[in-house]
């Protein structure tokens, strides 16, 4: 491991936590993480006026063996190494139907360790409501609409808490 190299604790609510080791994943409990991710440090581009480094981040469980992030038939299985010199220019992310078994690559845009959260959570949300290959194509070529997949992950939220409310008045 280089020493640029670091781990992340991924909460559901959208924040993350930045760890030098592995180990301090455990201070978390575990109903508050989205995911753990490591990230390795890939490059360093020096501009005229700054210093940026670049990564390439992993899924990985609490021990910190390769992982995955899934919701319904949905999983990230891999994310590419950050693009960029100065500024961001993005990060390729491989995404499964595990119902059809097709892999997509999708481009990512937040440069923050919060893209889980920001950006795929509210993704893999609106792929699982697709019913057709012509569907899953045009949510992953759709420009990026980060109100709209908010508004989106928020809706189904809102189901959600509709439908337990229900059962738990019939329960």
């Amino acid at each position: 491991m280089s020493e640029k190299d670091f781990f992340a604790v991924v909460l559901k609510t959208g924040g993350f936590i930045k760890y030098e080791s592995i180990k301090e994943f455990r201070k978390i409990p575990f109903k508050s993480v989205a995911c753990y991710l490591k990230a390795e440090y890939d490059r360093t581009f020096t501009g005229p006026v700054n210093i940026t480094n670049w990564y390439r981040f992993s899924i990985v469980d609490i021990d910190g063996n390769p992982d995955r992030y899934q919701i319904g038939d949905f999983e990230v299985v891999d994310i590419g190494v950050d693009d960029g010199m100065t500024n961001f220019f993005g990060r390729d992310i491989v995404i499964h139907n595990m119902k059809n078994d097709e892999c997509y690559t999708w481009r990512s845009h937040d440069y923050y360790q919060t893209f889980i959260i920001d950006e795929i959570r509210p993704l893999l949300i609106q792929l699982n409501n697709c019913q057709s290959a012509e569907e899953i194509a045009e949510v992953l070529n759709a420009p990026i609409s980060y109100d709209s997949l908010k508004e989106s992950f928020d809706n189904l939220k809102s189901k959600l808490t509709q439908i337990k409310n229900i059962l738990e008045d019939i329960l």
